[in-house]
């Protein structure tokens, strides 16, 4: 895969989100009653380090895509290295999207 000295660029493909679903972990929080669920891994472009937290009350609202018993989030590389034309903006600009099941 990609280093680190790649430009900022808002690109995805099949290829980051098989690489992603491989490598990411995810935790719901609060464990008891959920409000976010927060993946961390290495974005499948740059390889960086990243946490990305993405709150579920937008998801149960707007996602209808995924099976009933699951998740479809859309995740963007956020890591703390830095990009050619970022402008100061964290992560590479890669996306991808990651199933997860719904908290119980």
């Amino acid at each position: 895969m990609a280093d680190s000295c790649q430009p900022y660029d808002e690109i995805t493909s099949q290829e980051f989100g098989e690489l992603a679903a491989d490598e990411f972990s995810y935790r719901f929080e609060p464990a008891d009653e959920p409000d976010d669920v927060v993946f961390t891994g290495r974005c499948p472009r740059c390889r960086g380090e990243m946490t990305y937290v993405w709150p579920l009350i937008v998801v149960r609202r707007t996602v209808a895509a995924a099976p009933p018993d699951e998740l479809e989030v859309p995740v963007i590389c956020r890591c703390t290295r830095e990009h050619p034309g970022a402008d100061g903006e964290p992560g590479c600009g890669a996306y991808w999207n990651l199933r997860v099941p719904r908290p119980q």
